[in-house]
């Protein structure tokens, strides 16, 4: 765990000033658990660039990159100080979230050889556009979430949100 505090010094939640752990025990599990997906997914996505050729495809190469980007959402939501910042990880989060379904559709279809329409992969990434622009503008809408508060209990940050007409 102590490794943790050289990669976020400024951690209040979980350590004391002299870098000692503190009791909060479950913030620290959830920590090394999400900052350990993190570390894996960046290795697989790394050995999958270092494998890369022309004909693999290309929804298969955004999972990669898609899965690796919402894990580290989700150790940013952990470290996250303040509502901006886990409004912030949320958003990293949700990159994966709106995107990763579709592209995994694409990439079975592809795999199955099931043939679609341009249009019809155009109208279901727009789709997904939409809603994650609707997420990234939180603070100047309220279309996604009406209100936006944070709470730390045990060292786990969690984001109360009343959710908005594009929150499915």
């Amino acid at each position: 765990i102590s490794h943790l505090h050289a990669i976020f010094p400024h951690r209040r939640a979980h350590f004391y000033g002299n870098g000692q752990r503190s009791d909060t025990g479950k913030g620290d599990r959830s920590m090394l658990y999400y900052s350990g997906l993190f570390c894996i997914s960046l290795l697989l996505t790394l050995i999958y660039a270092l494998m890369w050729h022309k004909h693999f495809s290309v929804h298969f190469t955004l999972i990669f990159c898609l899965i690796t980007v919402a894990n580290l959402g989700y150790v940013l939501l952990l470290d996250a100080g303040n509502v901006t910042e886990a409004l912030m990880a949320n958003k990293v989060i949700y990159i994966g979230g709106c995107f990763l379904q579709p592209i995994i559709m694409l990439c079975v279809f592809n795999l199955c050889h099931i043939e679609y329409n341009r249009w019809v992969r155009t109208a279901i990434l727009l789709l997904s556009s939409g809603i994650f622009l609707s997420m990234i503008t939180t603070e100047r809408t309220q279309l996604f979430y009406k209100s936006v508060g944070m709470t730390e209990t045990d060292g786990i940050v969690l984001i109360n949100k009343d959710y908005g007409p594009m929150h499915a």
